[in-house]
C-alpha cells in the first residue's frame, strides 16, 4: 500500500509540473506575440514620421 501511494504521488507531481510547463509556455507565447505587435507598431510609427 505505501509503495502504491508513493507511486501515485510521483505521477501527481509529474502531472502538476507538466501543467505548469504548459501554462508557462502559453504565457510566454502571449508575451512574445504582444512584443511582436509592439515592435511592428513602433516600426510603423517610425515610417509614418
Amino acid at each position: 500500500m505505501p509503495i502504491y501511494s508513493l507511486w501515485k504521488n510521483q505521477v501527481f507531481i509529474k502531472r502538476i509540473s507538466y501543467a505548469e510547463l504548459t501554462l508557462n509556455k502559453m504565457i510566454n507565447y502571449d508575451r512574445n506575440v504582444d512584443y511582436e505587435k509592439m515592435k511592428y507598431g513602433k516600426e510603423k510609427n517610425f515610417l509614418a514620421d
